[in-house]
């Protein structure tokens, strides 16, 4: 996974018609030595859990197989009916072609002027949609691992769960934990021994389907967003994106070459966007609101349990900053390590408690996903600080809580 996300970024940015002023070349050291630090993490701790695997031989594999998700599906149709009654206010104020403008109208809605049936509407929305999180990995992981046609109906389902409730707000990075979910899903499902071409073929369809949508998603939002904005074009939609980023469009050759006008400079912008503020924060010695850890005081005044806090102040433009830049940016190049090696260590917790077995494997599961998340998009954010994050991992943790611990796949014995 490391070096297919590190890989794609770096397609993208050698594609990308883009130059900042600040050098990139130090991000790229950076990100080296934080992905060499984090798989030798991974090495390293992998041998425990590998001796735990083989004294209890994919017997966690046999359970997962025979977990039911109808009633996963069950509450995400809920929580989406929910998510659909907070947010039609939203949605019927802005025509279906310009859906891409929801966000906006999202973000800036005054959520205190809400009735409160409207804000336990929201927060049921959100929690309950999300149980196509554990959804999403576990029908994927049953058509990778076994031939039925039982988990393709479910996973349809729970594809289509995500797919609107992120069409509601508009959220890009709720479509790509759901993918990172999904592979996570295709890549336990591929581990074990047999059937490893046959896996690897279903896996691949799997996976096939729920990029389509989410390509398919991330066009129509730029598209909404260039044709019903005042920027008209791609090229000047990203202009206006780049002011005050220090970075410039050098080309605009990429603009109308293919059927995905409209959104390939934006996603390459996209892409690239938390390498140029790495760029700001090794350029500079300025340093701003914690990024690294920024999230938890976030989530404790949205639960009611601290006091709003003073603006927060940063030294480089909008979006993320990659983990490694956040991670440098509190703790310099100590912090970067000691991040990577706790994301690894996150990593082997969760292979470990997964074949332990028992209510253990969903535990596990969750810490996999947490770290997955994590590794998947460390060039992009700060996984925990998205909008996605927590309602994900309190679904699998009530799947840990509620799924028979027994089950029929003769799990290990304590």
């Amino acid at each position: 996974m490391v070096a297919v996300v590190t890989g794609a970024h770096i397609v993208a940015r050698l594609l990308a018609p883009f130059e900042s002023i600040h050098p990139e070349w130090p991000v790229w050291l950076d990100i080296l030595l934080f992905n060499g630090l984090l798989v030798t993490a991974i090495v390293l701790g992998a041998r425990p859990a590998v001796r735990l695997a083989g004294r209890h031989p994919e017997d966690w594999q046999a359970a997962l197989s025979a977990t039911p998700t109808a009633w996963l599906l069950g509450i995400s149709l809920s929580g989406l009916v929910f998510h659909g009654i907070a947010k039609a206010s939203l949605v019927t104020s802005i025509p279906l072609d310009c859906l891409g403008m929801l966000r906006g109208a999202w973000i800036h809605h005054d959520r205190s002027a809400d009735p409160l049936w409207i804000r336990i509407s929201s927060m049921l929305g959100h929690i309950g949609s999300h149980f196509a999180m554990p959804g999403l990995l576990l029908s994927a992981f049953q058509i990778t691992h076994r031939v039925r046609s039982r988990p393709w109906l479910a996973y349809a389902g729970f594809a289509g769960v995500v797919i609107v409730y992120a069409a509601a707000i508009v959220s890009r990075s709720t479509v790509l934990s759901a993918l990172v979910i999904t592979a996570l899903g295709v890549m336990l499902g591929i581990a074990g021994k047999g059937g490893g071409l046959r896996r690897l073929h279903r896996g691949a369809l799997a996976m096939a389907l729920f990029l389509g949508l989410a390509l398919a998603f991330n066009y129509l939002v730029f598209k909404a967003k260039i044709d019903c904005g005042n920027h008209q074009t791609e090229t000047r939609y990203v202009e206006s994106n780049l002011v005050g980023t220090d970075v410039k469009l050098t080309s605009d050759s990429l603009v109308g070459k293919s059927f995905l006008t409209h959104s390939v400079l934006p996603t390459l912008q996209y892409l690239n966007h938390a390498i140029w503020n790495y760029s700001i924060i090794l350029d500079t010695d300025r340093r701003g609101s914690s990024l690294l850890f920024g999230f938890v005081g976030d989530y404790l005044q949205r639960l009611g349990l601290a006091p709003p806090g003073a603006p927060k102040t940063r030294v480089h433009s909008l979006g993320g900053a990659t983990l490694p830049g956040a991670a440098f940016h509190d703790y310099g190049i100590a912090g970067l390590a000691a991040t990577a090696v706790a994301v690894g260590a996150w990593w082997v917790l969760g292979a470990a408690l997964l074949v332990r077995g028992r209510r253990w494997r969903y535990v596990g599961l969750a810490c996999l996903v947490g770290a997955g998340l994590s590794i998947a998009m460390n060039l992009l954010f700060v996984a925990p600080a998205t909008m996605s994050f927590p309602f994900t991992l309190f679904a699998f943790l009530v799947c840990a809580g509620i799924l028979p611990a027994d089950g029929t796949a003769g799990d290990p014995v304590p």
